[in-house]
């Protein structure tokens, strides 16, 4: 799925902005319904209206640069055990056998595999499984849409002297609109923070059995989609490193592999 087509157009969202600055710990109650689930570190603040059934989801989150948010996300909450329930009644979420699953899907359609064959080969990127920081990002998400768990997110992750930054946006569509969050993104880059990395889900859909799902595999080429969108980053606000993942597991691809990644056709 493309949910960058949007992205390079500096789109500017309706409505009032929620200064909501609510703590990992903080009482959600207000006037009206917010997100259930809010990051249980640092401060998080609602950048669109958090009534329930708005789509979309845009916030920032902040908190410490700790080492045990790249630990495998173990799992344990109630939404997540639904939610990899409900997929692994349908689909091997094994990674190699769903590339390869996913593979031979698009052979079918007579489209390239090479940005299969790069990635099962080991030529490119690092598949891995989902860690915290990404776990608790899917937990807002899950929590916020909930079931077909057909919806999105995207996340900008900075990073300076010691602290996090996370941008985000979570959808049940299937495009995105972040305007806002690049307009942040790109004042905090002027201000010193690194742009660590670009994340974003590629969700698992069941609807119709001859499409791919649960994608490990960077959606585009050079002209369009993640892959456009990674290569743009990279060059202009040094973008380090891009990660998609399915809910179970990760592929992160660094920027010094964007420019064979840029090479591959995407059909």
């Amino acid at each position: 799925m493309n949910i960058f087509i949007h992205i390079l157009i500096a789109g500017v969202f309706a409505g009032t902005s929620l200064a909501a600055d609510l703590s990992a710990a903080g009482d959600s109650s207000s006037a009206h319904k917010t997100v259930e689930f809010i990051p249980r570190t640092g401060t998080f603040q609602l950048l669109e209206s958090g009534v329930a059934g708005n789509d979309p989801v845009v916030f920032v989150w902040e908190t410490d640069d700790s080492p045990g948010w790249l630990d495998p996300y173990p799992g344990t909450e109630a939404g997540y055990k639904d939610f990899a329930g409900w997929v692994r009644a349908h689909i091997d979420t094994e990674p190699r056998a769903l590339l390869k699953r996913n593979r031979e899907l698009w052979k079918k359609k007579g489209w390239s595999t090479r940005k299969y064959d790069l990635i099962l080969s080991g030529q490119l990127g690092n598949i891995r499984p989902m860690n915290r920081l990404e776990g608790e990002l899917l937990l807002l998400q899950l929590d916020r849409f909930g079931k077909p768990y057909k919806g999105e997110f995207l996340a900008f992750v900075l990073r300076k002297e010691g602290r996090l930054r996370i941008y985000g946006y979570g959808t049940a569509k299937g495009t995105m609109k972040p305007g806002m969050l690049r307009r942040r993104l790109e004042a905090d880059i002027a201000d010193k923070w690194e742009y660590y990395a670009n994340l974003h889900n590629h969700p698992f859909q069941f609807s119709d059995k001859k499409s791919s799902t649960g994608e490990l595999v960077p959606s585009g080429d050079i002209n369009d989609g993640d892959v456009q969108y990674c290569l743009a980053d990279a060059e202009n606000n040094g973008l380090q490193r891009a990660a998609v993942t399915n809910g179970f597991h990760t592929i992160e691809i660094t920027s010094k592999e964007f420019p064979l990644l840029g090479t591959v056709p995407d059909r």
